[in-house]
């Protein structure tokens, strides 16, 4: 992420480009929808479109903040971090191998 400083810095611009912030959410969300299945303790898969939504943009807050301390932590020490929320949301996360798998759920 370092080498991509400059365009996370239009993140938090207020003479941004349009729809820059938008386009990152979306990204997360198709992520969290398409590439990530998330299991709560029951076991039970907990996937929906409001959990992917509450999910998506807090990890979004979570990155915008990181810019605006001007990343105050490395990437890998971010994506840690990143992981470390997303873990203590659902117990069991697994990540998505192929699109077969995805098209089967």
């Amino acid at each position: 992420m370092v080498e991509n400083r400059d365009y996370y810095d239009l993140l938090v611009m207020e003479d941004r480009i349009p729809h820059i912030q938008e386009k990152l959410l979306k990204k997360i969300q198709y992520i969290f929808q398409n590439r990530m299945s998330f299991v709560s303790d029951q076991y039970a898969e907990i996937n929906d479109s409001y959990f992917v939504q509450y999910r998506s943009y807090g990890i979004f807050g979570f990155i915008i903040e990181w810019i605006r301390n001007d990343y105050n932590a490395s990437p890998s020490e971010m994506a840690r971090r990143i992981i470390n929320l997303l873990y203590i949301q659902s117990s069991f996360m697994i990540q998505l191998k192929d699109e077969e798998t995805i098209m089967k759920r």
